[in-house]
Order: C-alpha cells, then sequence, then structure tokens
C-alpha cells in the first residue's frame, strides 16, 4: 500500500457553503480551509476496482455539520484512479447540502455477484466547472441522453473497510 499525505478541507465554525438544491451556479466550488491535519490517502487494489465494475447502485453516506445523517443511493459513480472516485450528480439536494457543511462521505460497494464488501470514507470536493466537470457532464450525457450532471463530487479516498461478515467484519484494509 503507497500512503500520500494531504491537507484535510475543513469549514471555519460558524461558515456555510451552500449552494442551491434547484440552480448550481457555473463555479467551481472546492472545499478548503486552514486545517493541517494530515490525512493519508490511500489507492484501491485491483479487487476494490473490479468490485465498482460489477456494482449498479451505491449507497452514498453523508452527515450535515450538526451531525444530521443522510444516505442516497448513486448511480453515476466512477474510480478514476486507484485513490479518486468519481460521483456525478444529477438529482442531489441533501447530499450536496451536506458536503457543503461537512465534506466527508462514505461510500459502500456491495451487490450480487460482487467479490467482497467495501466501506470506502473520504474527503469530497464539489465542481461545477474546468476539465473534470466536463469530463463528467459529456459521460453522463453519452451513457443517459438528456439527463444533466449538475456537479461533479470528487473523493479523495482516506479509509477502506472490509464489510463481509465474519472475524474480519470492519477491520480496516487499506
Amino acid at each position: 500500500m503507497q500512503t500520500l499525505f494531504r491537507i484535510r478541507p475543513s469549514i471555519p465554525e460558524g461558515k456555510s457553503r451552500w449552494m442551491s438544491a434547484v440552480d448550481t451556479p457555473a463555479i467551481s466550488l472546492i472545499l478548503s480551509g486552514s486545517s493541517t491535519d494530515k490525512i493519508p490517502m490511500v489507492q484501491m487494489t485491483p479487487d476494490i476496482m473490479e468490485a465498482f465494475r460489477s456494482c449498479k447502485i451505491f449507497p452514498l453516506a453523508t452527515a450535515s455539520r450538526d451531525g444530521e445523517p443522510n444516505v442516497a443511493p448513486m448511480g453515476a459513480v466512477f474510480p478514476r484512479d486507484p485513490a479518486t472516485i468519481w460521483i456525478g450528480n444529477q438529482f442531489m439536494k441533501t447530499t450536496i447540502r451536506n458536503i457543503m457543511e461537512n465534506p466527508r462521505a462514505c461510500l459502500y460497494v456491495w451487490g450480487p455477484g460482487i467479490k467482497g464488501c467495501y466501506k470506502i470514507k473520504g474527503d469530497v470536493m464539489i465542481k461545477t466547472a474546468g476539465d473534470e466537470y466536463e469530463t463528467m457532464r459529456r459521460e453522463v450525457a453519452k451513457a443517459k441522453p438528456g439527463l444533466v450532471c449538475r456537479s461533479l463530487l470528487v473523493m479523495r479516498i482516506t479509509e477502506i473497510y472490509e464489510c463481509m461478515p465474519g472475524e474480519h467484519a470492519g477491520d480496516r484494509l487499506v
């Protein structure tokens, strides 16, 4: 396992980052702050990357600044490299509000025909402009003509856990 380090995004106390759930402005929103906590960035193994190809729906968990949880099913979820997952926002409301208040999320990877079960945690940035957003917008339009990708969530993986029942359930994998 290769471990990289980066600065964890943070939102200053009392500050709210808000985006309309209906009309997303054409700007690139990158959550950042002054926190100097180093977070190890981990990489998915080939087996975990393979699980993404077999899965159709991915539950994505977020929480507001106050800890109110939300889980929503995601269909446009793509590993871009072993340390990064892209999630297309076509219909998100609560998820976007939560990410703006608390830029952490947890993605669950499991389903019929998948070897293994994984809980993937990471830091998330929201992008509504730029090359990455335009790439995702085109991919969504190609896969489902008429569907509009309103923004791109870029998840940088920080932890991966085993979810299969048994002796190693809940163990950190990478």
